[in-house]
């Protein structure tokens, strides 16, 4: 690594000493009720009240404010450290910070770290969230690579200019939530770490796992899926799980994988989490979660990570197969264009997403109408821009509570339907 390519902790590590240095350095306090309350927004009191109490130290069960004023708890203290501990082994300081959803929290990552001299390249079928991002941010550059394609990340970052000291964010997704695809991760970190060798500047992932959380690695996303090793995981600049999808929740946690191993003053903050304490605009500027939903998520997290966890995981995976094998010729050969009514069967995807292939937009929308209003079954058309033209789908979801009836009856209704298209 150059000199003037300071890796990404390094970086963050010079804002913080700066800010530092300039008396503006921001940290997370805690009294939860041990100090007389002149600092919330609970006006009428009733965060406080004894009828709302519900902390272990007696301290407000409700927000009363962002975090960096009187909205930080013990309870967020606490899910922060077992976030830290099962993400990233506990290795140095804090490494999690929780944020209010996972659109806070990749709008937090993308628009406060990259600067003039930075680059984004984006997966072109990243959340919607990752582009206002990049929108938001000061970053020279943005421009996106095909979907899933590392030959054609490695094609672009070798395109792209970085000023002196820049480096190059790229977020993808763990498991992408309209299409169903898994990401190649492995291949698109091999292409980060050898391209931000080749160019001596820091080129990290941005890992979102809002869909592949809770769902792979017994339940830790796709980094523990796929075991990365030690050079892969140096290619992850940080990682988002969120909490509004498998872990029936709200909410989002941010892991810094850049301070692997860093130690934060005292067991502080590693720099990163430190950096986005005192520049991420959605955390500064929030009501923080309150600390009952706190705990409600903490039971949750704890139930998804665990053996009956686990057992839905395969019967939610034995309902995504029995899916795929009922659509099997269900619509005729398969392909947009080709089968019933022009309706396509192609169903490659893994995971729990599943998809109907639609000749266009208007037929979409009308079969997902019938499925709704006739048939009793919750499926939504997806049309442009969510996807790309060409690409329209019945977007159709698996679960683990979804009986093989049901599944079937499905299928056979989206065939009726279509047939009268």
């Amino acid at each position: 690594m150059s000199t003037t390519a300071p890796s990404w902790a390094l970086r963050f590590a010079a804002k913080i000493g700066s800010r530092i240095e300039s008396n503006l350095h921001r940290r997370l306090t805690s009294s939860d009720g041990a100090l007389v309350d002149f600092a919330s927004n609970d006006y009428l009191g009733l965060c406080h009240s004894p009828i709302s109490r519900g902390t272990a130290s007696g301290g407000s069960i409700g927000s009363t404010g962002s975090r960096l004023l009187s909205g930080n708890t013990d309870a967020h203290e606490e899910l922060e450290a077992l976030f830290t501990e099962t993400f990233v082994g506990g290795a140095g300081g804090k490494s999690a910070l929780l944020f209010n959803s996972g659109y806070d929290a990749n709008l937090s990552l993308l628009s406060s770290i990259p600067t003039a001299g930075d680059a984004i390249i984006a997966d072109s079928e990243c959340h919607n969230s990752t582009f206002m991002g990049a929108r938001m941010s000061r970053c020279g550059v943005f421009r996106t690579f095909r979907h899933n394609d590392a030959e054609d990340l490695g094609r672009v970052i070798d395109e792209v200019e970085v000023g002196d000291g820049g480096g190059i964010i790229v977020p993808v997704e763990g498991y992408y939530s309209m299409s169903g695809t898994v990401s190649p991760l492995e291949e698109i970190l091999e292409v980060v770490v050898e391209k931000g060798t080749e160019r001596g500047c820091p080129i990290g992932v941005v890992l979102d796992e809002a869909h592949s959380s809770g769902v792979w690695g017994g339940g830790l996303g796709m980094v523990a899926e796929l075991g990365l090793s030690k050079r892969q995981l140096s290619g992850i600049l940080a990682s988002v799980h969120t909490f509004g999808k498998a872990y029936g929740s709200h909410g989002a946690v941010v892991v810094d994988y850049a301070g692997l191993g860093e130690g934060g003053e005292g067991g502080g903050p590693t720099a990163m989490i430190d950096y986005l304490i005192n520049y991420a605009r959605p955390l500064i500027y929030s009501t923080s979660l309150p600390p009952n939903h706190l705990m409600e998520l903490r039971r949750n997290i704890e139930f998804v990570y665990s053996e009956e966890g686990e057992r839905r995981r395969r019967k939610l995976f034995v309902n995504v197969a029995h899916f795929k094998q009922c659509m099997k010729g269900a619509f005729g050969n398969g392909l947009v264009g080709g089968g019933v009514g022009g309706f396509g069967d192609e169903v490659s995807t893994p995971g729990p997403i599943q998809s109907i292939l639609a000749p266009d937009s208007k037929t979409c929308i009308e079969l997902a109408r019938r499925m709704r209003e006739e048939g009793g079954f919750d499926v939504f058309a997806i049309r442009p821009p969510t996807v790309p033209e060409g690409e329209e789908r019945i977007r159709v979801v698996m679960h683990y509570h979804n009986s093989f009836e049901e599944i079937e009856g499905l299928v056979e209704k989206a065939r009726g339907f279509a047939e009268d298209l």
